[in-house]
């Protein structure tokens, strides 16, 4: 907010027509100093949630308070961390007067980034997760493109590293698909078109590290993350594109994302919670699109891509789950959602399933066919055979030769 005070700064009041009067407090001129005086917010609140990552922490930090942006806070909450990750960050909190540690009770990250926003005071918003870091100097670049171009949004690209080489085979995917695959020109456009443009080059890539965000446009339109849910980024997303009016995607990458064990992206086993969340996660981006139906024949095309895409990746993520965890599952949800999932992603992995199940018993008709053909050019019958016909096949072969000598 900014405080004018009154006596000192008439001459400047007289030409803030422009001004944003919520932004404006008059006071008296005999308040406290620090009261008298132009009151200048943080230019961005970047926020960290921390939960057991003690050896990924303070690379994460240093790779946000050594930007070349002075004007910045740092937000970390701690997630209820077992492990120094809290002390850690107590160092920090105390050595830095810009870092700020809220401790909650573990809640998942959800809610710790929620708590992040409502704490936040600067005039834009980033998150970075703890075992992450940034690039140099990204944040000063992003924050003028904002500025320059009044954005709601400035999405970036980033990149997968591994934490150790044995991930590499565990995780082979994960470097091919980090950045984003098209090339986007640095024009302003609103965020349905940005969905339209995101969806032509296969990159609707739903994390939320991946840009800064405008926090009163991020207040006004009452955007969060859902808690109590892993996958919680793609609803995140989606409501921050849907109300965007002002949006620019860079090519450079920014950000650096940490493939490592224990992290929940990167778990091989699945879980009946893991699939209960990416259920959950979908149902509210339905929910999304219906609240927004008036835009509906703007982004229609787009938004079935979207969510035929993330059905199929429901549908693998079921076929995947052990028969324990699917019993867990099946005890977290209640009617509607079991209504829902029995209709649109169980069934229709049985009918893909008796599918493939006849295409695999053809396929071994016709293994088992040439397997048969191959015994048999290798009986001792199918030998004689042949040899007792090689003199009748030899005189057809001249006789055919004659024939087309005239």
């Amino acid at each position: 907010m900014m405080i004018i005070d009154v006596g000192v700064e008439k001459d400047f009041l007289k030409g803030t027509s422009s001004l944003d009067s919520e932004n404006v407090k008059i006071v008296p001129g005999d308040a406290p100093l620090y009261f008298r005086r132009l009151e200048k917010m943080k230019k961005i609140s970047v926020i960290v949630p921390v939960h057991n990552t003690e050896q990924y922490i303070r690379k994460c930090l240093d790779s946000i308070l050594n930007q070349n942006l002075n004007d910045i806070e740092v937000i970390c909450i701690n997630d209820g961390s077992t492990d120094n990750s809290g002390q850690i960050l107590s160092e920090y909190e105390s050595y830095y007067e810009n870092v700020r540690v809220l401790e909650i009770e573990n809640s998942g990250v959800s809610r710790a980034r929620n708590i992040g926003i409502e704490n936040a005071t600067g005039e834009y918003i980033s998150f970075v997760d703890s075992d992450d870091y940034l690039t140099p100097g990204c944040l000063d670049k992003v924050i003028s493109i904002c500025d320059e171009n009044m954005l709601d949004i400035c999405y970036f690209s980033y990149e997968n590293f591994y934490d150790t080489d044995e991930l590499s085979e565990k995780f082979p995917k994960k470097i091919s698909v980090s950045m984003r695959k098209g090339k986007y020109e640095k024009k302003v456009q609103n965020g349905i078109s940005m969905i339209r443009e995101f969806v032509g080059n296969k990159d609707f890539i739903m994390s939320c590290f991946v840009g800064v965000s405008r926090r009163d446009f991020i207040i006004a339109n009452k955007i969060s993350f859902p808690e109590g849910i892993v996958y919680e980024d793609g609803p995140y997303a989606l409501q921050l594109l849907i109300n965007a009016g002002r949006v620019i995607c860079l090519n450079e990458v920014y950000y650096r994302r940490r493939v490592r064990e224990g992290s929940y992206e990167h778990r091989i086993s699945l879980t009946g919670f893991h699939l209960y969340s990416y259920l959950q996660s979908c149902l509210i981006m339905f929910r999304i699109f219906d609240d927004h139906s008036h835009k509906w024949a703007e982004y229609a095309n787009q938004f079935s891509i979207i969510m035929e895409r993330r059905i199929r990746s429901l549908q693998t993520k079921y076929n995947s789950l052990s028969k324990e965890e699917y019993d867990k599952f099946i005890e977290m949800c209640g009617p509607l959602e079991q209504m829902y999932f029995n209709s649109l992603i169980k069934k229709q992995c049985e009918i893909e399933s008796r599918k493939n199940a006849r295409i695999n018993a053809l396929e071994q008709k016709i293994i088992q066919l040439k397997d048969e053909k191959k015994r048999m050019r290798n009986s001792w019958q199918y030998k004689i055979g042949g040899l007792l016909l090689y003199p009748l096949r030899k005189i057809r072969n001249i006789s055919a030769v004659a024939k087309k000598r005239g």
